[in-house]
C-alpha cells in the first residue's frame, strides 16, 4: 500500500463513518434544520463531531481515528510517511468540513427560496422531539455550550470589562483568547496524535513481523519514537479523565470551575504547561471536581446551610392557608380546558418541602408537559372568532404575500421537564442546595435522565454595567431539564407530591383524574390531548417587596412557604356538533365519585363553564362564558359574586359540608359547535425523495356538511423552495358535500430537497354546517422525513457549489463528462492512478519475493 492509498482509504473511512453513523447523534437538530439547510447539514455535523468530539472522551471517535491510523500505518514505509499521510488525511477532513459549511452558507444566501418568508417559517417550525434539552445534549454541542457559558457565568468577561489598567486588560484578553484556542484545537489535536501514534505502532509491527529486516539501530530509533508518543498519549488520557469526570457523570455546569474542567485532554495539558506547570493546576481541578460532585454532602440531611442574607424588608404574617380549585370550560369550538390548582401556605410545610434545600430557596417550580403545542395553539384559536377567518392570527406575522409565519412552532423547543430554583446567595454557597433539591425532586418524579442546563448569579449581569455595581451575594438561579415518560412522572407526582400540598376534595379530584389517565395524553380514548403540570413553592421572603406595597406592610416578619400545584389540560373537540348543550360536571371532569367538602378544611372551588359565543374573550373572560362556581365558604362566595357582578352569565353558589357530586351540576350553552370532521394522512415513498401524500377527510357527524374548502397552503408555504409539489393539483381543494359517514380523498406528489422532518400541519377547513359557516383546523400535525443522498454526492456537490461561487472557476462547476461532474472526475482519476501505482508495487513485490534473500538485501 502506498501513501495515496492511505490518504484515499483513510479519508473515505472518516467520511463514511461521520455521514452515516455519527450524524445520527444530531437527529433532533437535523429534524429541525434539515428541511431548510439540506443534506449538507448531516455531513457537517458528522465531521464536526469527528474533529471536535475529543476522542479521549468518546470511545467511538477514538476507535474511528485508531482505525484510520492502522490504514495509515499499513500504507507507509517509514515514519516520515506516517506523518505525511496522516497530515494529509487530517487536513483533507478539515478542508471538506470548511467547504460543506461554505456550501450551506452560500446556498442560504444566494438561493431565493431560503431568503424568503418561507425559510423563516420553516426554521420556526420545530418538530416534536427537537427540544432545547435534546439539542444541548448532542455531542460537541454540549461541550461548546458548557465551556462558553462558563466564560460568561464565571465572571470572566465581566472582570475584563471592569479592569481599569489597559495593560492588564490586554493581558487578560490575550489569556482568555489563548484558552479558547486551546479549547478549540483540543479535539483535532487529540485525533491527530491518536492517528499518528497508531500508524507508527502499526508500521513498527509490520516491519518487524512481515516486512524486510532492519538494522538494529533503526529499530531502536523507532522504539524511542513510539515510546515518546505513547507517553504523550497516556498523559493526555489521564488528564482527560480528571477533566471529564464531572462532564460524563454529572450535570452541565456554568460556575467558575467549569472553565477549568472543560479544558479536557490535550488542551488541559497545554494549559498546564502554559501556566505554572502540571502540578500547579492538578490540585484546584481535583478540589473543584470533589466539590461539584458533592459526595455525601449532596444529601439534604448532611448539607450545611448556605450563607443567606436576611431579607431587607418585613414579610407577610398570615395564618395557614390551604385549598384548591377545579375549573372546566368548553370553548366556542368545542374544545375542553380543565384547570386544577392546589395551594398550601404555611410556616411548616410537610414532606420534602420542609428540607433545607427547599425551605431556604426563594422559589422553585417544576414543569412537566406533554404535547403542550396543541394546547397553546387551541388557546390561540379559541381566543379568535372561529366563524370569520382562517388560521390563528395571534403570534403570526402577515403582510408578505399570502404567507404567514406561525411562531407557535417554537413551543416545541420546551423540554417535557424543567425545574427552576433560586437562592439568595452566591453560586458557591447555594450549589449544594440546588443539587439536593433537584435530585430529590427527580427521584420523587421518577426522572433518571436529567442534568443542569445553567447556573447563574444576578451579579454576573450587574457587574457588566459600571453604573450598576453588584452589592451582596446576589440571587443564584439554577435551571435543570431532562427526559421524562410523562405517564410515569405524572402518576408519581400524584402519589408522591400532592399529599405534601393539600388534603381536600380538589386534591382527591386531581389524583383521581391523573391515576385514571384522564389527564395523561394517550393513556386511553378519553384522555387529554395535551397536559401541563406545574408544582413548586415560593418563600414569602421572595415577595416581601410586593407585600410591602399593600396593607400588609406593617405585619411582623415570619418565614412562610407557599407550596402549590397546578394542572392545565386540554381536549381537542371533545364536545362536537349542534347547539343546545347541557353538560354536567361528571362529563367535564370524567369523575362521578363523592368529593368530601368541609367548611373548615381549607377552601374548595369548583367551576363549570361553556362559551355563549363563538370564541373566548381573554381580555374579559366572563363576558364570553356561562360560568357556574361552587365554593365551600360563604365569605369567598360573596367575594366572587362581587368580581362577576357586571355579568349575567356568572353564578356563585356556596355549598355546605358533606359529599359533593359533580353530576348534580352542569354547564349549558346554545353555541353551535363545529361538525365532527377528521383527517388522516398517508405517506408513501415513490422513489428517492419523492412522496405521495394521501389526505382523507371524514364526516363523523349526524348531519351533512357542505361547501367544504380544504387549504394546505400553510404546509406548502412553510418550506418554500425546499419542497416541490405536483402542479396538477391545487393547494385548495373544493368538496361540494359530505354526508354522515362519508369521506373524500385526494393526493399530492411531493419532492423534497432537504433531510429531517417535514411537518404537515392540520388542514385549514371552511364549511357550511347547521346554518353556520365555520373556519377551523381539522386533524393533527403529521410528518415525513426526507432522505439524505450518498456521502459521495454530499461531498462532491458541496465542493462544486463552492467552485461555482468563485467567478474564475465557475466554468468548472458546470463541466460534466457524461454523468460525472468535475470533482467526481478528479476523484475517479485519483482512484485509477492509485490502482495503477498499487498494481506496479504489487508486481515489484512479487518479483522481489522470487529473489534470494542476499539479492533482496543488495537491491535495498
Amino acid at each position: 500500500m502506498g501513501k495515496l492509498t492511505g490518504v484515499l482509504a483513510g479519508s473515505a473511512i472518516l467520511l463514511i463513518f461521520s455521514y452515516y453513523v455519527l450524524s445520527d447523534s444530531f437527529t433532533p437538530l437535523i429534524n429541525w434544520f434539515g428541511p431548510i439547510l439540506g443534506y449538507r447539514l448531516n455531513l457537517l455535523l458528522g465531521l464536526l463531531w469527528l474533529e471536535q468530539g475529543t476522542p479521549l472522551q468518546y470511545a467511538s471517535i477514538f476507535v474511528i481515528w485508531a482505525v484510520v491510523g492502522i490504514v495509515v500505518g499499513f500504507s507507509s514505509k517509514r515514519i516520515r510517511s506516517v506523518f505525511t499521510t496522516a497530515t494529509t488525511v487530517w487536513l483533507a477532513l478539515g478542508i471538506i468540513s470548511a467547504l460543506s459549511l461554505a456550501a450551506i452558507a452560500l446556498d442560504f444566501i444566494t438561493n431565493s427560496r431560503t431568503l424568503s418568508l418561507s425559510s423563516v417559517a420553516g426554521l420556526v417550525t420545530v418538530p416534536p422531539g427537537s427540544n432545547i434539552y435534546a439539542i444541548l445534549h448532542e455531542p460537541v454541542i454540549v461541550r461548546y455550550y458548557s465551556y462558553f457559558l462558563s466564560l460568561f457565568t464565571s465572571g470572566t468577561f465581566s472582570s475584563l470589562a471592569s479592569t481599569s489598567s489597559k495593560a492588564l486588560a490586554t493581558q487578560r484578553y490575550e489569556r482568555v483568547i489563548e484558552n479558547i484556542i486551546l479549547f478549540l484545537i483540543a479535539g483535532p489535536l487529540e485525533a491527530y496524535i491518536i492517528m499518528v501514534a497508531t500508524g507508527i505502532a502499526v508500521l513498527f509491527l509490520k516491519n518487524r513481523f512481515i516486512g524486510p529486516k532492519k538494522e538494529k539501530k533503526v529499530k531502536r530509533k523507532e522504539d524511542k519514537v513510539i515510546a515518546t508518543l505513547l507517553i504523550i498519549l497516556l498523559l493526555a488520557s489521564s488528564s482527560s479523565i480528571i477533566a471529564n469526570e464531572k462532564v460524563n457523570g454529572g450535570p452541565l455546569s456554568a460556575d467558575a470551575s467549569t472553565s477549568i474542567q472543560e479544558m479536557n485532554g490535550v488542551s488541559n495539558i497545554l494549559s498546564h504547561f502554559y501556566s505554572s506547570g502540571i502540578g500547579g493546576e492538578v490540585g484546584p481541578i481535583l478540589a473543584a471536581v470533589e466539590r461539584d460532585l458533592g459526595g455525601d454532602n449532596a444529601h439534604p440531611s448532611a448539607m450545611q446551610p448556605p450563607s443567606i442574607a436576611p431579607p431587607s424588608s418585613p414579610q407577610l404574617s398570615i395564618g395557614n392557608l390551604s385549598g384548591g380549585a377545579g375549573i372546566s370550560v368548553v370553548s366556542g369550538n368545542g374544545n375542553l380546558f380543565n384547570v386544577y390548582g392546589l395551594l398550601n401556605y404555611s410556616s411548616a410545610p410537610s414532606g420534602s418541602f420542609s428540607l433545607p434545600a427547599f425551605s431556604n430557596s426563594e422559589f422553585s417550580i417544576a414543569i412537566l408537559q406533554s404535547n403542550i403545542y396543541q394546547m397553546v395553539e387551541s388557546v390561540v384559536s379559541s381566543s379568535t372568532s372561529s366563524r370569520s377567518q382562517l388560521g390563528n392570527p395571534l403570534l403570526n406575522v402577515t403582510g408578505l404575500g399570502n404567507n404567514s409565519i406561525n411562531y407557535l412552532g417554537l413551543i416545541n423547543l420546551l423540554p417535557n421537564f424543567l425545574y427552576i430554583v433560586a437562592y439568595n446567595g452566591s453560586l458557591s454557597s447555594t450549589r449544594n442546595y440546588a443539587s439536593a433539591a433537584s435530585s430529590y425532586l427527580a427521584s420523587e418524579l421518577g426522572i433518571t435522565v436529567w442534568s443542569q442546563l445553567i447556573s447563574i448569579n444576578t451579579n454576573s449581569f450587574s457587574s457588566l454595567s459600571s453604573s450598576h455595581a453588584a452589592t451582596g451575594p446576589g440571587l443564584s438561579l439554577y435551571l435543570y431539564s431532562g427526559y421524562v415518560i410523562f405517564h410515569n412522572s405524572a402518576v408519581k407526582f400524584s402519589n408522591n407530591i400532592l399529599g405534601q400540598i393539600s388534603n381536600n376534595a380538589n386534591e382527591n379530584l386531581l389524583k383521581e383524574s391523573i391515576n385514571s389517565g384522564y389527564l395523561i395524553p394517550g393513556a386511553n380514548n378519553k384522555s387529554a390531548t395535551s397536559s401541563l403540570i406545574l408544582e413548586g413553592q415560593i418563600n414569602s421572603r421572595a415577595i416581601s417587596g410586593l407585600l410591602n406595597s399593600t396593607s400588609y406592610k406593617n405585619y411582623s416578619s415570619l418565614s412562610r412557604t407557599g407550596v402549590f400545584a397546578l394542572d392545565l389540560s386540554f381536549w381537542n373537540h371533545r364536545f362536537l356538533s349542534g347547539g343546545s348543550h347541557n353538560i354536567n360536571g361528571a362529563q367535564l371532569f370524567n369523575y362521578n365519585g363523592p368529593l368530601n367538602v368541609s367548611q373548615t378544611g381549607g377552601f374548595s372551588v369548583f367551576g363549570f363553564g361553556a362559551s355563549s359565543s363563538p370564541s373566548l374573550n381573554f381580555t374579559s373572560p366572563f363576558s364570553g362564558l356561562k360560568l357556574n362556581i361552587f365554593i365551600n365558604n360563604e365569605s369567598l362566595a360573596s367575594t366572587f359574586r362581587k368580581t362577576g357582578n357586571n355579568s349575567s352569565n356568572i353564578s356563585v353558589t356556596a355549598i355546605p359540608s358533606g359529599s359533593f357530586y359533580l353530576n348534580q351540576y352542569s354547564a349549558t350553552t346554545d353555541t353551535i359547535f363545529p361538525a365532527n370532521l377528521t383527517e388522516s394522512v398517508q405517506e408513501r415513498a415513490v422513489g428517492g425523495n419523492t412522496f405521495n401524500l394521501k389526505f382523507t377527510f371524514w364526516n363523523n357527524d349526524t348531519q351533512p356538511v357542505t361547501g367544504i374548502n380544504v387549504s394546505l397552503e400553510q404546509f406548502f408555504s412553510t418550506y418554500g423552495g425546499t419542497l416541490k409539489v405536483d402542479n396538477n393539483f391545487p393547494a385548495i381543494v373544493l368538496i361540494s358535500s359530505l354526508g354522515p359517514g362519508q369521506h373524500y380523498s385526494f393526493s399530492y406528489e411531493v419532492t423534497v430537497f432537504g433531510t429531517g422532518n417535514y411537518i404537515i400541519p392540520p388542514a385549514q377547513v371552511s364549511y357550511q354546517y347547521d346554518g353556520q359557516t365555520f373556519n377551523s383546523q381539522v386533524g393533527a400535525s403529521e410528518s415525513f422525513s426526507g432522505q439524505a443522498p450518498s456521502v459521495a454526492y454530499a461531498v462532491t456537490s458541496s465542493i462544486v457549489s463552492v467552485i461555482g461561487f468563485l467567478k474564475p472557476l465557475k466554468p468548472l462547476a458546470s463541466f460534466h463528462l457524461g454523468a460525472l461532474n468535475i470533482v467526481e472526475l478528479v476523484i475517479l482519476l485519483l482512484i485509477v492512478l492509485d490502482v495503477y501505482i498499487e498494481y506496479r508495487a504489487f508486481k515489484k513485490w512479487r518479483e522481489a519475493k522470487k529473489l534470494p534473500v542476499v539479492q533482496q538485501e543488495i537491491k535495498q
